[in-house]
């Protein structure tokens, strides 16, 4: 990246939130422990300011770095079909779960495109990269997951690719929320096991967990782990 950038991450660095975000972040690039409210900020700034999320790229050598980079492809004052062919350049270089979620979560005009958007997340579903595969599936709970999309997102989530424990958790957060919002939908969908025994098991424990289930809802889903 380039020196006048990280001449302003660098004071944005706190070592006690380094130490906390790096045992919850243990894919990746090191971290400097910059915390996400400033790097909103700075990324933000950058965009009005004309940055390239690409510019000398192949020299980050900081989690925040690449975070940035994905902040400001979301930010940036530029159509979505330009916003799409970023994105697509920029998935390679997702390399954790926090990069992909902030990316995901940062959009703002998914709905001014679904089309082009939902063609997106098809081309990644199954793709070589793990976080690539996590980013379609994130992008489906946090844009689409509503009415008229839901048959669509259950189909998505039950053949999008299940090898990688990021992977799986993804589709266990989108479908345990789809079931938390739209038990009489998902519930039936989700007693047809769709899911390989690892993801079905992660589910059921994201509905546990959750506090927008009921307790009979998630008997419900409890007694999902004795069916075939």
């Amino acid at each position: 990246m380039e020196p006048r950038i990280l001449e302003r991450l660098y004071p944005l660095a706190e070592e006690s939130y380094r130490k906390f975000s790096q045992s919850l972040i243990p894919d990746g690039l090191p971290l400097l422990g910059v915390r996400m409210g400033q790097l909103r900020r700075l990324a933000k700034e950058l965009s009005r300011e004309g940055w390239d999320p690409f510019a000398r790229m192949s020299e980050d050598s900081f989690h925040e770095e690449t975070l940035l980079r994905a902040l400001a492809i979301a930010y940036a004052r530029v159509s979505e079909e330009r916003r799409i062919a970023m994105i697509t350049a920029f998935l390679p270089r997702i390399d954790n779960w926090a990069v992909c979620d902030s990316m995901c979560t940062t959009f703002d005009r998914v709905d001014r495109e679904p089309g082009m958007y939902l063609a997106l997340i098809e081309r990644h579903r199954k793709d070589s990269h793990p976080y690539a595969r996590r980013f379609s599936v994130v992008m489906l709970l946090f844009h689409f997951l509503g009415p008229g999309y839901l048959d669509q997102v259950m189909a998505s989530l039950a053949t999008t690719e299940q090898d990688h424990y990021y992977v799986d958790m993804a589709i266990a957060w989108a479908a345990a929320t789809g079931y938390a919002k739209f038990p009489d939908t998902f519930g039936p969908w989700l007693e047809t096991i769709p899911f390989p025994r690892r993801t079905m098991m992660m589910t059921i424990g994201k509905i546990r967990d959750s506090r927008q289930v009921s307790p009979e809802a998630k008997a419900r889903a409890a007694s999902w782990k004795h069916l075939p």
